[in-house]
């Protein structure tokens, strides 16, 4: 038996959760792209951590944790994953919706996705179900970057949404991707997504620790002068560049995506263009890249030099200064709209 949802459709994008959210509005008939899907998810982020069971022991994360549950309840609808620990009634729950036309939601661990071929667990990949072969024993998921369906062994899959392997341990995760297929008061909506993005990065973290946000990246230039002491030193640098460069990030960790979100927004309400300009993210943006540019540079040294070291320092230092000057400046010019 086959079932693949009807007008179904997929643009592969950069990253893999606001391409699929993308794709789901599409289905839903409003149409936004990807980087408005992020921006209305308040994706950015930032988080660091250490500690020797991680990988690498000096990590950087610089998207926002709650991006998929933001983008929904920015759009009214009520969000929090779903978890069934049986595989088996986790995948019956799953296939209940694609024979009732609504497709799925799932965390899904990059090692056991086939396309892959990765070498290293990543648990928190978002992938969306659009149908099933259970005479073939494949089921159809739409991934970022890649065109069309992929057909995906069960097995795989359901490998993938079951992982302990790594930092997270996932237990059947899923959301039925459903929208309302009109929205009202949507520039209301984005000026909300705006100031919500605002205060999430002036969030410290936990008990005010300063390990996230603004606080987290100015902790991160503290702490980088004595990465080359750990084991891993040279993965740590490397990982820090990929997650604000490659790794689905669309670049400059993920505020090249944000820009164009920005860029979106203005054109279309002229007033949230001018209290949060999207050339201004873009000069962020860029910034951002310039310090992964240097990341890499210093994991391939023998031994980092203290001067790029100091450097690397200072752009991580800047770049809180410039966010959180952004965001202060567009928190003010929302007010002043509100009136």
């Amino acid at each position: 038996m086959q079932k693949i949802i009807q007008g179904w459709g997929h643009r592969p994008g950069e990253h893999c959760a606001s391409t699929v959210l993308s794709d789901l509005s599409i289905f839903y008939r409003l149409n936004f792209s990807e980087p408005f899907c992020l921006g209305l998810g308040a994706g950015l982020g930032f988080f660091y951590m250490e500690g020797e069971l991680l990988s690498p022991s000096r990590t950087l994360m610089t998207r926002s944790q709650e991006l998929e549950g933001t983008f929904f309840r920015s759009l009214g609808v009520d969000f929090e994953w779903k978890k069934e620990p049986d595989p088996e009634a986790g995948w019956e729950a799953a296939k209940k919706l694609i024979d009732r036309d609504t497709p799925a939601l799932f965390h899904a661990d990059i090692f056991y996705l086939d396309h892959y071929r990765s070498k290293t667990h990543f648990p928190l990949h978002v992938i969306m179900l659009w149908g099933y072969d259970l005479e073939k024993g494949t089921a159809y998921i739409a991934d970022t970057g890649w065109e069309n369906l992929i057909e995906l062994p069960l097995a795989s899959l359901s490998r993938a949404r079951y992982s302990q392997d790594s930092f997270f341990h996932l237990h059947g995760d899923y959301f039925p991707g459903k929208l309302p297929k009109k929205i009202d008061r949507i520039e209301q909506r984005v000026a909300q997504a705006i100031r919500l993005q605002a205060e999430q990065l002036s969030d410290p973290g936990p008990d005010g620790a300063g390990w996230a946000g603004y606080a987290g990246i100015r902790k991160a230039g503290e702490r980088i002068a004595e990465w080359p002491d750990a084991k891993d030193a040279s993965w740590c640098f490397r990982w820090a560049y990929q997650i604000i460069e490659r790794r689905g990030t669309g670049g400059g960790a993920f505020r090249k995506l944000y820009a164009r979100f920005l860029q979106e927004a203005g054109q279309e309400w002229p007033e949230l263009g001018k209290v949060a300009p999207f050339y201004e993210m873009e000069i962020i943006s860029n910034c951002w890249t310039e310090l992964a540019g240097l990341l890499k540079g210093l994991s391939e040294q023998k031994r980092p030099s203290e001067t790029d070291l100091k450097k690397a320092g200072r752009w991580f230092s800047q770049l809180a200064d410039l966010e959180q000057e952004f965001f202060g400046n567009a928190l003010a010019g929302l007010k002043r709209i509100a009136g």
